[in-house]
């Protein structure tokens, strides 16, 4: 409590410290976060009982189990963090471990022992109570957003207050960024790093920015590998543009992700390719067939070292959709199944993108969550048509090209997690590090003097 009670105050002096009036609007906000975390907390708590699996308390158990570890022995678990299964001591430590690794990791690093060790890591601060823990995590996730719109205010051509509101009182903001959620985490490494991106855009010159850049990036690599890889064309793009380029070209960031894209492609169309026979004939032999290629692939395509780009994403979906069956998901939704070709995935994207980015919709409230996040799709269908009707003809140099990093990464991270992704309450929470960064995207486009009852805002 004692140390809660003091990262709160800190928070606090920190907002005081404004021009007024907006520091009273910012204790509101602050507030309002604090209420949203405990909510979640009471819901996953009292309502969806198994603490065993549900999304905010299988990292905590893990994390706790490793901290009441290492209050016992400390260099056992010390060595088991560091070199996981050495010895039968550190094995039967893994096998506590309910989310310590993954079925399948698809050669990509395992995100699951980050969140565990960062949970374990705030067991020392929280001293395993996670309700401390989660309001812990909420104030940095506040504070991270603070960061966000002082730079974003400073910079852009958005008026405050609407920056504002948009910021710290959206839906998905308050509900899926509250709490020891995973998305939690990853919210915050991507909000300190395009704030720090933001500035450094406006700084050249100011050289602890590109520290801070690096760290953020090491930690949402360690987070959510796809983001990291999403985010790297548009980074390269920007530090070309900022000390490469004697002329401003805001069209190297598409060229920077249009570049990506294909390599992509390429990878995956000459690099391990699975071609089937289409000269089987007859259906029983072309199932049998079909059946051992697929076998094949998932072991040396998937698994293996033969890894294919195509393969991993179809045999990920599968994983996925066997897995909501399994749990008996009541909210499943339809993406086409990827087959390995890449048509398939072509056809897959505006089907990903609706299912990401506006859905709920009012067919889809079956369960009292998905309301705030039914009427957050539903603000922003109002704010495309408003970037439709009231374009902003007058964006600088510097704000197309923060706009086009940010467009290209987010729509890339929706496309994904659309297609991946065949659970409704799933999706809504894996997007929500993302959906505020697309909304901004759509936020840049308006001009808003041309929309004068938005104007009458006054705070």
């Amino acid at each position: 409590m004692i140390n809660l009670i003091v990262l709160i105050l800190f928070f606090l002096f920190v907002f005081y410290k404004r021009k007024k009036p907006i520091n009273k609007y910012l204790f509101l906000a602050f507030i309002f976060k604090l209420i949203a975390t405990i909510s979640v907390w009471y819901i996953y708590t009292y309502y969806y009982t198994d603490t065993s699996l549900n999304d905010i308390y299988k990292y905590f158990n893990d994390g706790n189990y490793l901290y009441k570890k290492f209050l016992q022995t400390p260099s056992e678990t010390i060595q088991f963090v560091l070199d996981g299964s050495i010895s039968e001591n550190t094995k039967a430590l893994s096998n506590k471990l309910l989310f310590w690794t993954k079925p399948n990791q698809y050669g990509l690093l395992n995100d699951n022992q980050t969140i565990i060790l960062l949970n374990f890591f705030l067991c020392f601060l929280s001293n395993s109570n996670l309700l401390i823990q989660s309001l812990l995590i909420s104030s940095i996730s506040f504070y991270a957003t603070y960061k966000l719109y002082e730079t974003l205010k400073n910079h852009f051509s958005i008026p405050s207050r609407i920056l504002f509101l948009f910021l710290f009182f959206n839906p998905s903001y308050l509900v899926w960024t509250s709490g020891n959620f995973k998305e939690t985490f990853i919210y915050i490494g991507l909000m300190f790093l395009f704030s720090n991106l933001i500035r450094l855009i406006y700084r050249r010159n100011e050289m602890k920015l590109h520290l801070l850049i690096f760290i953020n990036l090491i930690f949402i690599l360690f987070c959510k590998n796809y983001f990291f890889l999403f985010l790297t064309p548009g980074i390269f793009a920007i530090y070309i543009y900022l000390f490469l380029l004697k002329k401003e070209n805001t069209k190297l960031i598409s060229f920077s992700y249009l570049t990506f894209l294909l390599l992509i492609i390429f990878a995956g169309l000459f690099y391990n390719p699975v071609n089937f026979e289409n000269k089987i004939k007859d259906p029983v032999k072309r199932k049998l067939y079909i059946k051992k290629i697929n076998s094949d692939s998932y072991e040396k395509n998937a698994l293996g070292e033969n890894r294919n780009i195509f393969e991993v994403l179809r045999f990920k979906q599968r994983d996925q959709q066997f897995e909501a069956k399994a749990q008996k998901a009541r909210s499943v939704i339809y993406a086409p199944t990827l087959d390995g070709d890449p048509i398939t995935i072509l056809r897959c994207v505006p089907f990903a993108l609706f299912n990401a980015i506006f859905r709920p919709n009012i067919v889809d409230i079956k369960n009292v969550l998905f309301i705030p996040d039914f009427l957050l799709n539903l603000l922003l269908f109002i704010i495309i048509l408003l970037s439709i009707f009231y374009k902003n003809h007058f964006l600088s140099s510097k704000e197309k090209l923060i706009q086009r990093f940010i467009l290209c990464f987010a729509l890339m991270s929706l496309i994904i997690i659309g297609t991946l992704v065949p659970v409704l309450g799933n999706l809504v929470r894996y997007r929500a590090p993302i959906l505020p960064l697309f909304t901004l995207v759509i936020l840049l486009r308006i001009d808003f003097k041309k929309v004068p009852w938005l104007n009458k805002l006054q705070f």
